[in-house]
């Protein structure tokens, strides 16, 4: 498609995608298999009638357990995440995948000989694998295990490096590309920065912060009502919010508590000379060119959309059930460990709709 996205192989099979690039259903003969992500992690497959097929468990990252309607099996992955072995609850290995280093050998679905067939489609972190083209959906692309490249081009082109087609830096034995957008160093990946999962763009990472019960929520005296611009930017609330499918009102909460607080020189606003107001208070200071150039930045709407983008991302990363003061909390400050009074005032703006 426009996207790059493999969208048909012949006239019996289809796939069809989200705004996210994940599958969301794949057609083969009329019969459809549709897809449920929790972030970038496959968690269920299920029939056109809604009937679970296989349904995932994972801890953080790491698939653990398969679910079907008659059984449950155990899943044994290497220090990659990708699954090896699977075993039944008798502990009899049903499953295995001792692969070549890209991938390129075929699991044996009959490890325990007893004549049938265990069909798991999982292959490195954030693939599944298509027998009807032989190559591995990863989100943003496809890979081909037999050259050990994708299909398709870096969606970013040469920014991402001379070989656009590459694969986990071409070290498939230390790294990964749950997206395949860039390779990812799995052994290290746990050392990363809360900053450095944002900008890369990665998910599964279940932030938890602390509770705080000294926050305060209640309207602080710099908070001038007046100067909210939810209202004036509502349409593009909208857009953004169905964009990167979170709710509109976190977005109206937060912008109006950023739009609202005395620490942007409200009286220069007046005076139609402050530059400093941006509807989500995104800026290349601290994120770099992550959610778009200064220039863009300095834009309503596309401050509003790397907003939601940023909102987006931190709620792939929080371990659910979670509420909106950590939210808030982690959008104000990544790095907070517990719940501060930012998140706890748009907590209460939330609830209360105070825009209105």
């Amino acid at each position: 498609d426009a996207r790059d996205r493999l969208t048909k192989v012949d006239n019996n099979i289809t796939y069809q995608y989200d705004y996210d690039n994940k599958r969301v259903s794949k057609t083969i003969n009329n019969q459809t298999t549709y897809f449920i992500y929790d972030g970038y992690k496959l968690i269920g497959e299920y029939n056109q009638d809604g009937t679970p097929i296989k349904e995932y468990l994972y801890l953080n990252n790491t698939p653990i357990a398969i679910i079907t309607p008659t059984k449950t099996y155990k899943i044994y992955a290497d220090h990659l995440d990708t699954p090896r072995r699977v075993a039944d609850t008798t502990n009899t290995i049903v499953w295995s995948w001792e692969s070549k280093p890209f991938g390129e050998s075929k699991p044996n679905e009959d490890a325990d000989k007893d004549g049938n067939i265990f069909t798991l489609n999982l292959r490195f972190p954030g693939q599944y694998f298509d027998k009807e083209t032989n190559k591995h959906y990863n989100i943003n692309r496809d890979y081909d295990p037999i050259t050990g490249r994708y299909i398709q081009s870096d969606p970013i082109g040469f920014d991402g490096g001379v070989n656009t087609y590459l694969y986990a830096n071409g070290n498939s034995l230390r790294f990964v590309d749950e997206e395949g957008l860039f390779g990812l160093d799995n052994i290290l990946s746990s050392s990363l920065s809360r900053k450095d999962i944002i900008i890369k763009n990665l998910s599964g990472y279940n932030w938890e912060l602390q509770s705080n019960p000294s926050v305060d929520g209640s309207k602080p005296f710099y908070e001038i009502s007046s100067f909210s611009k939810v209202q004036e930017y509502d349409s593009y609330i909208i857009i953004a919010s169905g964009r990167y499918a979170i709710s509109p009102n976190i977005l109206r909460a937060i912008m109006y508590i950023e739009t609202t607080h005395g620490y942007y020189d409200a009286p220069l606003d007046l005076l139609g000379i402050n530059k400093s107001i941006l509807p989500m208070n995104i800026n290349v200071e601290y994120w770099g060119n992550t959610f778009g150039s200064r220039f863009e930045l300095s834009e309503p709407y596309t401050n509003i959309l790397a907003g939601a983008d940023l909102i987006h991302r931190i709620q792939k990363n929080m371990r659910y059930p979670y509420s909106i003061n950590q939210l808030a909390t982690l959008y104000n400050n990544i790095n907070a460990q517990k719940i501060n009074n930012y998140g706890a005032r748009v907590e209460n703006i939330y609830y209360e709709k105070t825009w209105k």
